[in-house]
């Protein structure tokens, strides 16, 4: 299990963890959609400062897809302007340049 330090809009991931999701030769199905990895870690700071968008929580499921990884980003105690907002997601994909 690998840590690293990175940065979600200008909010810091802090205890951040990528593992395995999904069990080595286990489909999609068979796992009940699980992805193949996930980055968990808690946020500390303002994700959009001038909006005051912060979360407590960051889930990152990945799936492997040719030479990137499919992901969305969720954030959970997720808050805009002080007020709560339950979960805050967002679409990615990161692509392994050659």
């Amino acid at each position: 299990m690998a840590q690293w330090p990175a940065q979600w809009g200008r909010a810091t991931l802090i205890d951040g963890r990528f593992k395995r999701h999904r069990p080595l030769g286990m489909g999609v199905k068979e796992s009940g959609d699980m992805a193949d990895y996930m980055i968990t870690g808690r946020l500390v700071g303002s994700i959009i400062p001038a909006e005051r968008i912060t979360a407590s929580n960051v889930f990152i499921p990945l799936d492997v897809a040719g030479r990137s990884f499919d992901a969305g980003v969720n954030a959970h105690g997720s808050a805009h302007g002080g007020q709560p907002m339950g979960i805050l997601s967002a679409d990615l994909t990161l692509t392994k340049q050659r």
